[in-house]
């Protein structure tokens, strides 16, 4: 297994957070590891969205995570977690990055646990300032948002937009959007 990127993902709502960042990469260099508990729903999700982005699935049960860390920090470039676990990534000699990005969740992302982290990866200007002064001795890098970035594409032009949805771009097309109550 050639891996050079590790996400390690103890839910699978972080698939919505990576995704973006995930499908800039060459999916036989992403290896996807498994953090959940064993035989849960959880696991089986994060092993479906493995599935779906076509990159490996690992499941390092055993002395989670300092093992996880010592085998995959050797094995990858970067690995990326969102688990308050940076500490036991570090005493295994990994380089471990976070992707802190809420800022309404800044109890969490300000947290004396992320000074373990050897990056920081935020979205934006005001967040690396913040990063930099509460973590001076961590590399902060701006990312921008991935999970947005598709929203500041240019629209594609309307012929092809059509042809995209199967229309006729020569025939006037009208969109009804229904709503239903809740």
């Amino acid at each position: 297994m050639g891996a050079r990127y590790a996400f390690a993902m103890h839910v699978s709502e972080l698939a919505n957070h990576f995704r973006n960042i995930v499908a800039h990469l060459d999916p036989a260099e992403v290896v996807l590891l498994d953090c959940a508990p064993a035989g849960s729903p959880e696991s089986s999700r994060i092993n479906a969205v493995a599935a779906e982005w076509g990159c490996w699935c690992v499941v390092p049960r055993k002395h989670w995570p300092t093992a996880a860390a010592t085998t995959w920090s050797y094995r990858t470039r970067c690995m990326c977690c969102r688990l308050p676990m940076a500490n036991r990534f570090a005493q295994a000699r990994s380089a471990p990055g976070a992707l802190l990005y809420a800022l309404g969740k800044l109890r969490w992302n300000l947290s004396a646990w992320n000074v373990h982290y050897d990056r920081i990866f935020c979205f934006g200007p005001y967040q690396r300032a913040l990063f930099a002064r509460v973590f001076p001795t961590v590399g902060v890098d701006e990312v921008g948002y991935p999970r947005f970035d598709r929203f500041f594409e240019p629209d594609p032009p309307r012929e092809q937009a059509m042809h995209a949805l199967g229309l006729d771009p020569n025939r006037p097309t009208v969109v009804w959007l229904p709503t239903t109550a809740a």
